[in-house]
């Protein structure tokens, strides 16, 4: 269904000029690319990661505020992709913080919830349970309750949190969850 809503808006007729909706078309069929390549659905998929990839780069060397985290996300999906533990981990967390940094809530809980399911795939439990609790906290503080509830339900949440801490990921106005 993403794919198919992805081509009908490559179709749409657009200028030269970069506009946001081709950013976030490109960062989330970056991030779909990806998982589906992870979910054994070909090769096909890693190369439409790296292309996603690639375009962030050269945007994010227009506008760090807008884009940075977004490209490090992508950087930890596509090292989650390559198997490479310890690489796509700092790019999780570098994307977080960069999310936070910037003020970007919303995204912050997305690298959140994306990391706490990469942890969770190489049987990381207990530090995933953290990072999808933060994730939460994100879409409660953005205001979207629904996201939140949804990840609370997915991910069981309502167990106590375990021995690991994420509270040095406060938002930028110093206030933590």
């Amino acid at each position: 269904e993403a794919n198919k809503r992805s081509q009908a808006i490559l179709a749409l007729p657009s200028s030269k000029m970069l506009k946001i909706h081709t950013v976030f078309h490109t960062f989330f069929m970056g991030l779909i690319a990806f998982h589906m390549y992870r979910d054994g659905e070909g090769d096909d998929y890693l190369e439409k990661g790296k292309e996603a990839l690639d375009k962030m780069e050269v945007w994010g060397n227009c506008s760090a505020a807008n884009y940075i985290n977004k490209l490090l996300l992508l950087k930890a999906e596509h090292h989650a992709s390559m198997c490479n533990i310890e690489a796509a981990k700092a790019a999780f967390q570098a994307s977080v913080r960069a999310a936070r940094d910037y003020g970007l809530v919303h995204e912050q809980g997305l690298a959140c919830e994306l990391y706490g399911k990469f942890l969770t795939s190489i049987i990381e439990t207990d530090e995933a349970l953290c990072w999808l609790k933060c994730a939460h906290a994100c879409y409660m503080q953005w205001g979207a309750t629904a996201k939140a509830v949804q990840v609370w339900k997915d991910h069981n949440l309502d167990m106590p949190m375990p021995g690991g801490n994420v509270g040095s990921f406060v938002n930028k106005h110093g206030r933590e969850w």
